[in-house]
Parts: C-alpha cells; sequence; structure tokens
C-alpha cells in the first residue's frame, strides 16, 4: 500500500510528493529524529570568491582610502563554528540553529591580518571590526540557515549571511547602499586512508 501511495503521488507535482514523503518520514521516524538529521549549513568552512560594490560600502562605512584599496587585495577565509554545552550533547542532546545556550565563533583569516569575534545569539558583543571600525554586534538567525548581523557604531551596518550546501552568501547594508560577497564553501581534506603506508 505505501508503495502505491508513493507511485500514485508521483503523478502528481514534484511538491505533493515531497509533501507526502516529508509526511511518511514524519511518521515512521518522527518529528524531532527528523530535524536532527538535517544538516546545519551554517558552520563551515568559505573562501571569498568574488564581490560586488564592495568598496561603495566601505566608502559609505568611512573606511579610509587605504585600507578600502588593502581590503581589495585580502582574500579571507572565513570560519564558523558553534559549540554547545557538551555534557548534553555527549548524552545525545541537539541543538536548533537558534538556540541560546550555544556559544559561536567566526574567525576570519586574510594575508593582512586576522579576526576573531565570539557571541551568542541574540546577545550584544563588543568588536572591533577588520576594517577600523569600533562597533557592538547583535547576531540572530532569521532562519535556520541565514544568520544576520547588526553591527552598531558610528555608522550602523547589518550584514546578511545566506548558506546553502555550496556557499555563503554575504549582503552588506548601509545606509542607502548595498554589497554582496560569495563565500564557495570548502570542503575539508579527508584523513589519510588506513591504506596507505605508514612511515616510521
Amino acid at each position: 500500500m505505501l508503495f502505491s501511495l508513493v507511485l500514485s503521488s508521483s503523478i502528481f507535482s514534484v511538491d505533493i510528493f515531497s509533501m507526502i514523503l516529508k509526511s511518511l518520514l514524519v511518521l515512521f521516524l518522527g518529528r524531532s529524529n527528523l530535524e536532527s538529521a538535517k544538516p546545519m549549513l551554517i558552520l563551515g568552512k568559505y573562501h571569498l570568491e568574488s564581490t560586488e560594490n564592495f568598496d561603495e560600502y566601505l566608502y559609505e562605512l568611512g573606511v579610509s582610502y587605504i585600507l578600502r584599496n588593502l581590503a581589495k587585495l585580502a582574500k579571507p577565509t572565513i570560519t564558523i563554528s558553534r559549540t554547545c554545552d557538551e555534557n548534553n550533547e555527549s548524552s545525545g542532546a541537539t541543538y536548533p540553529p537558534d538556540s541560546p545556550d550555544c556559544d559561536w565563533r567566526i574567525y576570519t583569516e586574510t594575508p593582512f591580518k586576522t579576526h576573531t569575534i565570539r557571541f551568542k545569539l541574540d546577545q550584544q558583543v563588543d568588536d572591533y571590526t577588520m576594517d577600523g571600525r569600533s562597533t557592538i554586534s547583535i547576531f540572530n538567525i532569521q532562519d535556520e540557515n541565514t544568520l544576520i548581523e547588526h553591527q552598531i557604531g558610528d555608522v550602523n551596518t547589518t550584514l546578511i549571511r545566506e548558506f546553502d550546501e555550496q556557499k555563503m552568501k554575504v549582503t552588506l547594508l548601509v545606509n542607502e547602499v548595498t554589497a554582496s560577497s560569495i563565500f564557495p564553501r570548502l570542503r575539508e581534506e579527508k584523513k589519510r586512508s588506513s591504506q596507505e603506508p605508514f612511515t616510521n
């Protein structure tokens, strides 16, 4: 009966088939197991591929000519990680993306300098940005794969980081200026295979 239900549903649109399949998975696996099985796409390592209107964005922020030109040369690599309560994680507990109980870290590395910001969601944190601004930053999650940062300082700005399996897209907003950057996701190198020879 299950097979005939799935087969007959393929006659309908892909959306209807997807809805039926998800309902069946929830029925057999339970909602919490299904949700915990989904990967959290925010976490990972990314490298800058392209920017659009970035110099105008920095100019609007009041960043100096010298720093704006250095920013053009920098090709940052960004690593986003999260640590939750180890005691609960070892007992099998899972944390949703917007859990307030987790500590986040964004580490940015360029040939010129590095920058680390640590934060909890929806809490203010002091920061000194790579372009030399002193700000108060607040991070929140709009949906499970969009991380939003509000920087409050002499000039306020918003960074919207959107994630999928291939990349992070960053939209930067200040006053009437919008810029964007694309960061493809870097895949971790696989550990040495057990078939590779040992070296003493």
